[in-house]
């Protein structure tokens, strides 16, 4: 299924890899997807696609170390790291939303 892509900067200036796929029209809701260790946000494809035709726009990043994302690969030194990570990509989609973009 077709997404979109972007690279968020972490705090320490790691590009995080994030898929977003949107639904067809407005969306009614978003949902921010978050993989577990070994994955990346691309194995929820089809979640994502189920929810669009329910009319949710879906967000999937790659933590630091996965997928597409930069870092030292699956090496969590601190689990706090992914919790920035992850307010960061929040953040910045709840910035798209205010804006309708």
């Amino acid at each position: 299924m077709p997404h979109d892509e972007e690279q968020l900067e972490t705090s320490e200036g790691l590009r995080l890899y994030v898929r977003r796929w949107m639904p067809d029209g407005p969306a009614r809701g978003t949902v921010v997807v978050l993989h577990g260790l070994t994955e990346h946000g691309g194995r929820y494809a089809e979640l994502a696609e189920r929810l669009n035709r329910h009319g949710f726009a879906v967000y999937a990043p790659d933590l630091r170390g996965h997928g597409r994302s930069e870092g030292e690969r699956i090496l969590v030194m601190a689990f706090d790291q992914h919790l920035d990570d992850f307010e960061r990509v929040v953040g910045e989609v709840l910035s798209v939303a205010r804006d309708g973009s």
